[in-house]
């Protein structure tokens, strides 16, 4: 039985190099960020439970603030060894001068990367969107995401799934075991 898999649950390009992206995703019930330059990684983040919700409150303050405005987040790993923290990188999420909202990733012996939110230009429901609206809509699907999609994701794979525990369409009586419902 293939394995499920969720490691782009989000995905954008940098602002200025279509070859580098951005990708939010879980693996084996841990959620993460990597960044990609030429399908090499360049960064990779892995996340703390915690960090969704401290993301997604940074996101709502940065929907809701003014252009200009920036939060940073320190990406540290802890050394046992010295007992101390040993920085990564870093996280940003802000609102730039023409209230675009974005990501941005840096690096030690990297250039600071921006990712742009934004939704696709196909979608207009009615009436044509403005940049910021578009963005704005991207930015509050991606806390949607945080809080809905990457949860489901790390506790359905969390756990390894054994072959024949896929119910299929009207069959309501087959044989259940305990992980196929993680809920009850």
């Amino acid at each position: 039985m293939p394995e499920l898999s969720f490691d782009r649950l989000f995905q954008c390009n940098a602002e200025n190099d279509k070859s580098t992206n951005l990708q939010l995703g879980v693996y084996m019930g841990y959620a993460s960020l990597t960044v990609f330059s030429n399908s090499k990684i360049i960064a990779k983040f892995p996340w703390h439970r915690s960090f969704l919700t401290l993301l997604r409150r940074g996101l709502s303050k940065i929907i809701d603030g003014k252009p200009g405005e920036k939060i940073h987040y320190p990406i540290t790993k802890y050394d046992f060894e010295n007992k101390k923290f040993t920085p990564l990188g870093s996280l940003f999420v802000g609102k730039d001068d023409k209230a675009i909202i974005f990501l941005g990733v840096a690096v030690p012996n990297h250039a600071s990367m921006k990712f742009l939110l934004r939704t696709p230009m196909s979608f207009d429901l009615s009436e044509p969107m403005s940049d910021a609206v578009r963005s704005e809509i991207a930015a509050s699907t991606l806390v949607d995401q945080l809080a809905l999609d990457f949860p489901l994701a790390m506790a359905l794979t969390s756990f390894k799934r054994e072959a024949g525990t896929q119910r299929t369409g009207g069959n309501t009586g087959g044989n259940r075991t305990e992980d196929s419902n993680i809920f009850g």
